[in-house]
């Protein structure tokens, strides 16, 4: 009986001691299913965005780095370390935060533990403002030239450099500008010239606004024959490259008025003979020009006086290869041969030539002493 006994208890504790070694068997089970996360390792750290431009100095992003563990759990990434591969073009906080410097490209790389990952920014300044040097400019001659400089800023003000612009004229038949902001005058007027990089533009008004650099008045060696006789001063205008100029208004003065008179127009009307100065004056410049007065008298039949003539274009130019028609108010006073004029009565003759749609006259006076 008690045999029995002690064996039914050692039955007993074998099977206590059985239940407890398989509790201990599953608690160890669980321990390895459930870990604790605090004990595992970070395995990937992931760091966007990605890759990213920025287009001005002292620009920022905002990076944002996300670490998992072994078992793809997120966790925390408070001890992260930033690094740039160059800071003198992208400079990086220990909490993410990227500020460009200079133009370039860098890597950003964000650390914890063993895992790291990194990252591509760019610096690329773009315009966004474009300031021309000068907010006007007046080019006083056909063809001359002026340069025109730009500055260029980003969105945050910093300059930029080594940036192409593009240049343009509003109106090219008055200014035309080149590819390096060369502006050529073309005819008298105004345009506006636009300098444009990227989003940034300016313009500037530049007026072509031709000033008389030289004046030559013609006829260049006049002649009056006659009292009374009237002859047509012209005064042509060039600008300081040689280009005729269109004159608004001419300033006539005669040096000698005993001798000649010269009217606003231009038009000179011998008084008595002698020589006479008549001068012109445009701008700050002036030509002046001598005229003889040279009546005409002969006191003999018979006598022969010769003609000259000087024809000139619109321009001034000379005109040799064409005579001139001759014509007499008086065929009893005088006669003519050529070129040549021979008295044969007393009186006064008025001799006129004419040319194209030009004419200009002398008078003659015969006088016999008895």
């Amino acid at each position: 009986m008690d045999r029995a006994v002690f064996l039914h208890h050692r039955a007993w504790s074998l099977a206590i001691l059985g239940t407890l070694i398989w509790v201990a068997a599953c608690e160890e089970d669980l321990h390895l299913v459930n870990p604790d996360p605090a004990s595992a390792g970070v395995v990937s750290l992931v760091i966007t965005p990605s890759i990213d431009t920025l287009h001005s100095i002292a620009d920022t992003v905002f990076l944002v780095s996300t670490a998992f563990d072994q078992f793809g759990a997120q966790v925390g990434t408070e001890d992260v370390i930033w690094r740039s591969s160059d800071g003198n073009i992208v400079g990086v906080t220990g909490r993410g935060v990227a500020v460009s410097r200079s133009n370039g490209t860098v890597a950003i790389t964000a650390t914890l533990g063993a895992a790291s990952d990194s990252v591509s920014l760019t610096v690329a300044q773009r315009v966004a403002r474009v300031e021309i040097a000068r907010s006007a400019d007046t080019l006083r001659a056909v063809g001359a030239t002026t340069s025109l400089a730009v500055d260029l800023y980003d969105a945050n003000g910093y300059a930029i450099t080594n940036t192409a612009v593009d240049w343009t004229s509003s109106d090219n038949t008055v200014a035309v500008v080149s590819k390096k902001g060369v502006i050529t005058a073309v005819r008298n007027g105004a345009t506006f010239i636009a300098a444009t990089a990227d989003q940034g533009s300016d313009s500037v008004r530049v007026t072509v606004l031709q000033r008389t650099n030289r004046l030559v008045v013609s006829p260049s060696e006049p002649m009056l024959r006659s009292l009374g006789e009237t002859l047509q001063l012209t005064a042509a205008a060039f600008d300081s490259r040689g280009h005729v100029m269109p004159v608004e208004s001419i300033q006539w003065a005669a040096a000698s008025a005993n001798v000649i008179t010269v009217s606003a127009t231009g038009i000179v009307t011998a008084v008595a003979n002698g020589v006479g100065y008549v001068r012109a004056v445009v701008d700050e410049s002036s030509d002046s020009v001598a005229i003889e007065v040279d009546q005409i008298a002969v006191d003999a039949f018979g006598e022969t006086v010769p003609l000259k003539w000087a024809a000139q274009d619109a321009r001034g130019s000379a005109i040799d290869d064409t005579a001139p028609e001759w014509t007499l108010s008086n065929m009893t006073v005088v006669r003519l041969d050529g070129d040549m004029v021979t008295s044969v009565g007393n009186g006064e003759v008025t001799l006129t030539a004419r040319m194209d749609g030009a004419a200009d006259t002398v008078n003659f006076v015969v006088n016999q002493i008895s």
